[in-house]
């Protein structure tokens, strides 16, 4: 993929409605692949640091009108334990121009719904419909429901000054450094 210098590697892409994310340890540990074109390439990537570039676009006819239609993510500093540590994640460097920022992820350990590693008093994966690295059940939801009526538990993320959006898609990028 041709983005900031190209050599990106596309860990997640999403697009439909088609498959229910909200699957257990097992499935999100080996990637989740669908006929749909949908897919994710699973927690076991190569060892070494990588960049991560994010980009999604919002449910514009459900949103509020000072949203943009693209948001996007970028940090230098991108990093996936293994197993043994829940697949704890470390992120950094966020470059300029990010929105939303995922830096309150960093040192989470990976939360579905069979395996509750979140910081929180219950477990964020089930209330939100979906796995992730949650600090607080967060502000960026990948795995979320498509287009859900309630955006708590939809694909989509928290943007400063305009508050929670659903997304149409979600792309997930690394690249090493």
């Amino acid at each position: 993929m041709e983005i900031e210098g190209g050599g990106w590697t596309v860990i997640l892409y999403r697009t439909t409605s088609q498959y229910n994310w909200n699957v257990g340890w097992n499935q999100y540990k080996n990637g989740i692949v669908e006929t749909t074109g949908d897919f994710y390439l699973g927690k076991e990537l190569d060892s070494g640091q990588y960049e991560l570039y994010f980009r999604t676009q919002i449910d514009v006819a459900n949103s509020p009108a000072n949203a943009d239609n693209t948001y996007f993510g970028w940090h230098g500093n991108f990093h996936v334990a293994n197993e043994a540590d829940y697949y704890r994640l470390t992120v950094g460097d966020i470059k300029p121009g990010s929105q939303p920022q995922i830096n309150d992820l960093n040192g989470m350990q990976f939360t579905t719904t069979d395996m509750e590693r979140d910081n929180y008093h219950h477990n964020c994966a089930t209330f939100k419909l979906s796995a992730f690295w949650w600090n607080g059940c967060g502000r960026i939801q990948p795995f979320g429901v498509y287009l859900h009526s309630d955006s708590q538990k939809c694909m989509g993320i928290n943007v400063s000054g305009v508050g929670r959006l659903c997304t149409l898609n979600f792309q997930m990028l690394v690249r090493r450094k």
